[in-house]
C-alpha cells in the first residue's frame, strides 16, 4: 500500500482592510508577525479574487517588522546582580538604535517596580543589540521581571511607550540563609541552606572580616574561597582552617570574577570555626 501523504499547509495571507484614500492600505490592528522582513504582494480586486495567496502573484516591495525575538519562537532570558550595574548584551531582533528597554514586574505598559534603576528605562541602544541601566545599580528584590520594549520612533518616556514584550531579565541575588554556620578546625567545612535566584555553580563564597573590603584569614587555605560548589549554589564546601575565629561569609556570583576579597560583596552570614 502507498503510505498517507498529509496535504501541505496553507500559506497564511493576511489581506489589507479597505482605505478610502487612494494608495493606503491597513491592517487594523496591532502586529504579532515575528520580526524580520515580509513581502508585500497586490492583487487586482475583481469580486472575490482577493482572498487566498496564490490569488497575490504581484511583489511591490518588502515590509520590515522591527522588534525584539520573543514567543513563540523563543523568549530571551537575561540576568543582572543584585546591587550591580546591569546590561545586557547580544539581544536577538530587528531592533534599530536608539530603541530602549523598561524593566516591569506587570504586563508591558505599566509603571516600573521600585528599585528598577532610572526609573526602570534603559539608556538609548547604540545599535539595537545592547541595553545598559548606566552606573546606578538594580535593587530589584531577585526574581523574574518583564522586559518591554519602545521602538526610537516614538518618545520613550512614559510607561505606556514601552508596551511590547521584549524577554525576560532574571535579577539574581540570594534571599536566604542560616544566620550563622560553625566549622570545626582542620576540617573541609559544608556551608548550605543558600537561597536564591539564579544560582550556579560557579558561585563562590570567601570567609572574611568585612565582605568586600575585608581581609583573608590567616588560617585558611586557598584564602579562605570555596573549593567547590552545588550545581544549584546553595551549598559550598569551604577549606580547612588551621585556627579559629568569626568571619563574615561573603558571597561572589559566578558571572564575574571571584578571585579576591573585593569581588565578594554580599554578606550572607557570620562563620565560627573552632
Amino acid at each position: 500500500t502507498r503510505p498517507k501523504t498529509s496535504a501541505p499547509a496553507p500559506i497564511k495571507v493576511a489581506v489589507a482592510l479597505p482605505d478610502s484614500r487612494l494608495g493606503y492600505f491597513k491592517w487594523g490592528g496591532p502586529v504579532w508577525a515575528f520580526a524580520g522582513e515580509y513581502m508585500l504582494c497586490w492583487c487586482a480586486d475583481r469580486g472575490d479574487s482577493c482572498r487566498e495567496a496564490k490569488h497575490f502573484n504581484h511583489p511591490v516591495s518588502l515590509m520590515k517588522v522591527t522588534g525584539p525575538q520573543v514567543l513563540p519562537s523563543v523568549s530571551q532570558v537575561f540576568t543582572c546582580i543584585r546591587g550591580r550595574k546591569c546590561g545586557i548584551v547580544q539581544y536577538q531582533g530587528t531592533m534599530e538604535e536608539g530603541s530602549m528597554l523598561m524593566i516591569s514586574r506587570d504586563p508591558c505598559g505599566n509603571p516600573p517596580p521600585y528599585g528598577a534603576p532610572r526609573e526602570g528605562r534603559s539608556l538609548s541602544s547604540p545599535e539595537g543589540t545592547t541595553y545598559d541601566w548606566g552606573s546606578e545599580p538594580i535593587t530589584l528584590k531577585p526574581e523574574l521581571y518583564r522586559l518591554c520594549w519602545c521602538p526610537n520612533m516614538v518618545v520613550c518616556v512614559e510607561p505606556s511607550s514601552f508596551t511590547s514584550y521584549a524577554g525576560v531579565l532574571r535579577v539574581k541575588g540570594i534571599t536566604q540563609t542560616p544566620e550563622t554556620w560553625y566549622c570545626a578546625v582542620g576540617r573541609p567545612c559544608n556551608v548550605s541552606g543558600i537561597v536564591g535566584v539564579g544560582q550556579h555553580s560557579e558561585d563562590k563564597v570567601m570567609a572574611l572580616s568585612g565582605c568586600g573590603h575585608g581581609q583573608a584569614p590567616e588560617g585558611f587555605t586557598r584564602e579562605g574561597i570555596s573549593i567547590s560548589t552545588a550545581d544549584d549554589g546553595t551549598s559550598f564546601i569551604l577549606p580547612a582552617s588551621t585556627q579559629g575565629g568569626r568571619y563574615k561569609l561573603c558571597w561572589c556570583p559566578g558571572e564575574g570574577m571571584c578571585a579576591r576579597g573585593p569581588d565578594f560583596e554580599t554578606q550572607i552570614g557570620n562563620l565560627v570555626v573552632g
